[in-house]
Order: structure tokens, then sequence, then C-alpha cells
């Protein structure tokens, strides 16, 4: 572990990573805007992917762009829904979540 995060440093030091140096460092920021519509709006999905991710997913297995992605949904039910996203690379893999209220 300490060999690994040594070379990491030493990459950023020399170079300027955009990631954080920890391992598992992989990690996620999901949000539905607003959080709380009326059944029919359309909503935005924020995705911001942090660490040196590879891979990214909504639950449903529908890809995200790493390192952020933005997508438009239209729910067609209402009740109290949460989203999931799954990010992995290197260093470990990560889930975050959005809450959204549909009524």
């Amino acid at each position: 572990m300490s060999l690994k995060l040594s070379t990491v440093a030493l990459m950023c030091a020399l170079y300027s990573c955009p990631y954080a140096m920890a391992e598992g460092a992989t990690s996620c920021d999901l949000k539905v805007t607003p959080d709380k519509f009326k059944l029919g709006d359309t909503v935005e999905l924020f995705f911001k992917g942090y660490g040196q991710a590879d891979s990214a997913a909504l639950e449903n297995g529908y890809g995200l762009n790493i390192p952020w992605d933005i997508l438009k949904f239209t729910p067609t039910s209402r009740g109290k829904f949460r989203l999931k996203a799954f990010i992995g690379g290197v260093y470990g893999s990560s889930e975050c979540y959005a809450d959204y209220i549909v009524e």
C-alpha cells in the first residue's frame, strides 16, 4: 500500500494530479435538480466523479461520462425515489445517491 501511495504522490508532484492521492479515493456526487417536482416535469440529474475512475454508471446500467455528466429525465410515477450511481477505478469503487420526490 505505501509503495502505491508513494508512486502516486511522486506522479502527482511531477504531473499535477486531478485526483486525490489516497487509496480508495474514488467517489462521486449525484444530485437531482430540483429534488421535489410535479409528475410530468423534466428534471436534471448531475453526476460528478472524483478520483482516478475508469467507469461510472447508474444502477440500471446506463453509462455515465467521467468526470461529470448531466442527464435530463421525466419520471412517469409519483412517490419518493432514490437513484444510485457506481464509480470505479484503480483506487477502488464507490456509490453515490440522489433522493427526489415526484408529486
